[in-house]
């Protein structure tokens, strides 16, 4: 099974990588627009096929948000030149894309290294993160007592778990972003537990990254259309 399983990662990493490169490479020589549509919907096909190749819900899960939702809206984007895959920035180096094209990557604007407003890696979040860091031990801890807790109770305890898991994930990847690459991971939530409504929650405080790729590529569009 391991053998197996090793088997599988490999060849979706790999598949992965080709297909990054094709689309860095095809795209920059092909004119915005049905040319370039044309060249990438084998890539957004593979993205959509690689999810159902894992048997873990969680890795599925994902896989099929990184590659299937974000990079295939990412590549669509592109070929339309708008997008965070159309920056001068993601298109400067192959390696720069590669990041924008696996992560919710935002580059950084121009700043001052004494601004301490702009940075994102500060003793704030610092403090941020290792306080989530422990309410997510805390929150797992609780799952050994799930037969004498409420049903409703663990339905809770499921949505800070997602919560504290995705938000402590994406500021360690924003920080290691923004000490390697010079860049800053968007935001993926916005304080969602101080939301006044349903539209402020999914609008502007839940899951940050997948509304503004909807927004540049849906909803602007269709606006301009309209």
């Amino acid at each position: 099974m391991e053998g197996v399983w090793s088997n599988k990662t490999m060849n979706m990493m790999a598949s992965i990588v080709c297909g990054i490169l094709y689309s860095y490479y095809a795209l920059s020589k092909l004119p915005k627009g049905l040319p370039r549509l044309i060249a990438v919907l084998p890539v957004i096909a593979l993205y959509t096929a690689l999810p159902w190749q894992l048997s873990s819900v969680h890795m599925r899960g994902i896989t099929a948000f990184v590659f299937m939702w974000v990079g295939s809206f990412k590549l669509l984007m592109l070929c339309f030149q708008v997008g965070p895959l159309a920056t001068p920035w993601a298109r400067s180096n192959l390696f720069h894309f590669m990041a924008v094209a696996v992560f919710p990557i935002r580059v950084r604007q121009s700043r001052s290294d004494n601004d301490s407003q702009t940075k994102f890696f500060n003793s704030t979040t610092l403090i941020k993160v290792i306080v989530e860091g422990f309410l997510l031990l805390v929150v797992l801890y609780l799952y050994s007592f799930r037969n004498q807790i409420p049903h409703g109770l663990i339905f809770v305890l499921y949505g800070v778990h997602i919560f504290l898991f995705l938000d402590v994930s994406m500021v360690s990847l924003a920080a290691m972003a923004d000490a390697s690459l010079g860049a800053e991971l968007e935001p993926q939530f916005n304080r969602p537990y101080l939301s006044t409504s349903l539209e402020d929650f999914w609008s502007k405080r839940w899951n940050l990254v997948v509304s503004n790729i909807l927004r540049q590529s849906v909803y602007d569009p269709v606006l301009q259309i309209c």
